[in-house]
């Protein structure tokens, strides 16, 4: 479990770098990809691109790892962005679409991108 604990490490690493930013990261097992569940600001902190900052660093520790990254396509409500907005930018970082959870765009990122 040594390697799950320098994942644990190294995502509250990231979360504490970004307080204004709610992210939620899960990975399971060496196999699977780093999960990214949630990933949102404040409604007062919309366009300042903290996102985008953490996003970045969230790509840097998944490849730092050697792990790819996963994300459910999903609007925040009060949030401007639409699906076609969320997966241009993930897809600008390297993800890629691979299936759909009811209904929703799943998007991988390989290791290293």
């Amino acid at each position: 479990m040594q390697e799950y604990e320098r994942f644990r490490l190294a995502a509250a690493h990231v979360r504490a770098a970004h307080p204004e930013v709610l992210l939620t990261l899960t990975w399971s097992r060496p196999d699977e990809p780093i999960t990214m569940q949630i990933l949102r600001t404040p409604p007062g902190r919309h366009g300042a691109g903290l996102v985008e900052e953490a996003l970045r660093d969230v790509i840097a520790l998944a490849d730092r790892l050697g792990y790819g990254l996963r994300v459910v396509v999903e609007p925040i409500g009060g949030s401007d962005a639409s699906i076609g907005a969320l997966t241009d930018r993930y897809g600008s970082h390297g993800f890629v679409l691979v299936g759909a959870v009811g209904g929703r765009p799943v998007m991988q990122r390989p290791a290293g991108g």
